[in-house]
């Protein structure tokens, strides 16, 4: 009689499911091929591990639900750099977002946190008269348009250079120019 055939489905079950033990592993041990283990889950009717939860297992990939929460929300994290720290997949950082029910950020949200500027910018002061100012000299001799949700982006074409150092005087504490 055959190692395999001596398996029964308590004993089966619970090297693959309590052990945590591989379909190779246990093949291993019964000195038989992982496809062997593998029907005999099907016959005795033992749900099989789905590849992910396989990979996480192989590689021991743990997100703990405090701390996925810690870096999602409190240091406002994005999942790239979660699955990076933790070696895995965005994929399986969304699943485990859903799992814990960590409420998943907005586009708006997730964009304002990347859409992080290359220079330096500051807020407008809120001043009226230079916001008509600028608005006025904006009609006049730039282009403007919307980059990105943080970003626009103003144009001038002039060979003066007063025209420059005007331009430069008024935008430069707003970003780079």
């Amino acid at each position: 009689m055959r190692l395999i055939d001596k398996i029964s489905a308590k004993k089966l079950k619970d090297l693959y499911w309590q052990r945590k033990m591989s379909s190779p592993e246990i093949s291993k041990a019964y000195h038989c091929f992982p496809e062997a283990i593998r029907d005999l889950l099907r016959k005795y009717g033992i749900r099989i591990r789905t590849k992910s939860k396989a990979r996480r297992l192989f590689y021991n990939i743990n997100v703990p639900k405090k701390e996925l929460k810690k870096l999602y929300l409190e240091k406002k994290i994005s999942s790239v750099e979660i699955a990076r720290k933790f070696k895995c997949s965005t994929g399986l950082i969304g699943n485990r977002l859903k799992e814990y029910k960590i409420p998943i950020r907005t586009i708006q949200e997730a964009l304002s946190l990347s859409n992080t500027p290359k220079y330096p910018r500051d807020n407008f002061s809120g001043n009226l008269e230079e916001k008509s100012y600028l608005i006025g000299f904006r009609r006049g001799d730039l282009y403007a348009r919307q980059a990105r949700s943080r970003t626009i982006t103003i144009f001038m074409s002039s060979s003066k250079e007063s025209q420059f150092k005007l331009f430069e005087n008024l935008f430069s504490r707003y970003g780079h120019i």
